[in-house]
């Protein structure tokens, strides 16, 4: 019954078998739930803050325009720090790991802040090419797993694709 956090359920903090759905782990970090902490739980900073983090990883994190509202949102550019919260954000996974207390599953927390690192590096070299800007939501396997899907809805629904039917499906989608 927390109104000050609509899109908070107890599927979203027990998610059973639903613990890949990204819709259930957005609403634990979305603001207004970030909002509904500081209120409810007003001598728990340490609460607010948590989410605070993970609500700006996602933000940065999912860019898919060059400006948005939320200007964290926006494409990454040179000089605006964002690689620098990567990194931030990978240290202090590294160091919240090593309590074994309450931590992520080791391969998570590893892949995790290979993952940063490895974006924050790339995000750098790019933008040090010349790039003007990166829209962060085309490093995600999102975007790859889009096009294996058509892949394989091109080879008549199979699951095992072979490279010849993907060389025949890049040519039709080359004629389109």
């Amino acid at each position: 019954t927390l109104r000050k956090a609509p899109k908070l359920s107890y599927q979203a903090l027990h998610p059973g078998n639903n613990k890949q759905n990204v819709p259930l782990a957005l609403s634990i970090i979305l603001e207004t739930t970030i909002a509904a902490a500081k209120s409810y739980l007003p001598n728990r900073e340490d609460i607010a803050s948590f989410l605070t983090i993970f609500n700006t990883w996602w933000t940065i994190s999912n860019s898919k325009k060059r400006y948005t509202p939320n200007k964290l949102g926006n494409a990454i550019v040179k000089g605006d720090q964002k690689t620098d919260f990567y990194r931030k954000l990978a240290d202090y996974i590294e160091t919240w790991s090593k309590p074994l207390v309450f931590t992520l599953i080791t391969q998570i927390a590893r892949a995790f802040i290979n993952t940063l690192r490895a974006h924050a590096i790339l995000i750098d070299e790019l933008l040090n090419d010349n790039y003007e800007f990166i829209l962060t939501a085309g490093l995600q396997s999102d975007p790859i797993e889009r096009r294996f899907s058509q892949y394989r809805q091109m080879s008549g629904g199979r699951f095992l694709v072979s490279l010849r039917e993907v060389m025949n499906s890049e040519q039709i989608s080359v004629c389109r």
